[in-house]
């Protein structure tokens, strides 16, 4: 009001005669500032409100994320049981029984960073907003190219193995992908799983260590043959690609264990005792085996995956971990190139140890994950 006040003595004393005038500028000026206060009364509540929110279709790593309640309340996401603002559904399950005036997002569980057909079809519905996946394909557009039982990364390996025919899937536009989302939630399939890694994030690496074995791997190696499904004759291959690469390589001291289980303490301690641990694809393109080398101070290798994104970020090239062919054709030139330079991987080692450690953070995950949210639905 003060300046309504400066502007009446400055048309009193500039000679204006008009005094209507004067009354008729003073009243259009306090319009004026009576419709801000108004508009900025309006808008901060909207701005800060709590966003109610319902999980349907709930699963055991749903119920996990929903353990964080206080802190999805405390970012604003308060969990109703009616009248909510959004719906989220587990895997896509149902979808058509909701209703068409409620938006909602799906929160997928799958391996792979490639969705699934039944979100891919989803996804072509207008109130679905969005999918939240812990791992997506990058760049999005990937999710267009063939694929072999929905997913990207086995048709990858089909082009080296041969095993079956790669098709076209839904076409998703362009307004479609941007509606997949790499957003942490399934914190039981991730590197925030407590059982596998509470202990050992905190494990100190000592880069002058002794790591008397040179190339560990050490997993399920499954028999390609005529009775197995697509899926295992891809990863039998793929497995018994990576083991036979290793074998092959002549002056290493290697370990391979097909099929076998180790204890998981001997386990990680054979994996501390490792200069390089090879990861092969599991189901999906990650492995918890990524974390655990890591988590262990070994230089990862595995097939190129920087075309999958994640939280943290541990597929960057040459920088987070070392890419080779999905075939492992060329496993043996990158193993003697890392061991006659192995000190020079220092770096690497303990800034990839640091991105996961400081990654586990929860409330950074659920404010992620409810920022998400609100951009989503603004």
């Amino acid at each position: 009001m003060n300046n309504i006040n400066c502007f009446y003595h400055s048309c009193k004393h500039s000679g204006i005669a008009d005094i209507s005038e004067q009354h008729a500028k003073i009243n259009a000026l306090k319009i004026i500032v009576i419709k801000t206060i108004l508009i900025s009364c309006i808008c901060i509540p909207q701005l800060h409100s709590i966003i109610r929110a319902q999980f349907e279709g709930k699963h055991s790593a749903v119920e996990h994320f929903l353990t964080h309640t206080s802190l999805l309340q405390k970012h604003g996401l308060e969990i109703v049981d009616n009248n909510p603002d959004v719906l989220f559904v587990y895997n896509a399950y149902n979808i058509e029984r909701y209703s068409t005036t409620v938006p909602i997002i799906i929160l997928e569980r799958n391996a792979p960073a490639s969705v699934k057909s039944k979100t891919r079809k989803a996804l072509l519905l207008p109130h679905v907003k969005a999918v939240f996946k812990n791992k997506i394909l990058r760049p999005k557009k990937i999710n267009n190219k063939r694929q072999i039982m929905h997913i990207y990364s086995y048709h990858v390996l089909n082009k080296y193995a041969q095993k079956a025919t790669a098709k076209y899937d839904i076409i998703l536009q362009d307004h479609e992908l941007d509606k997949i989302h790499a957003v942490m939630w399934d914190l039981q399939m991730s590197a925030f799983n407590i059982k596998k890694f509470n202990d050992i994030q905190y494990f100190n690496i000592d880069i002058t260590h002794e790591r008397p074995i040179d190339v560990f791997f050490a997993g399920s190696v499954y028999q390609d043959n005529h009775t197995t499904s697509i899926r295992h004759a891809l990863m039998g291959w793929h497995r018994a690609q990576a083991c036979k690469m290793i074998e092959s390589i002549p002056s290493i001291n290697a370990l391979v264990l097909q099929g076998h289980h180790l204890p998981f303490d001997e386990y990680i301690t054979t994996m501390q005792k490792s200069k390089i641990v090879v990861s092969p694809w599991a189901w999906g393109e990650w492995a918890f085996r990524d974390y655990e080398a890591i988590h262990c101070g070994a230089i990862l290798v595995k097939p190129d995956t920087s075309f999958v994104q994640s939280y943290p970020d541990i597929y960057q090239n040459y920088i987070t971990y070392i890419p080779c062919k999905p075939d492992f054709s060329d496993l043996p030139e990158i193993i003697a190139d890392v061991l006659k330079n192995y000190q020079s991987y220092a770096s690497m080692i303990l800034e990839t140890k640091e991105l996961v450690k400081k990654s586990w953070d929860y409330d950074v995950i659920v404010k992620n994950f409810v920022d998400h949210v609100k951009m989503v639905l603004n």
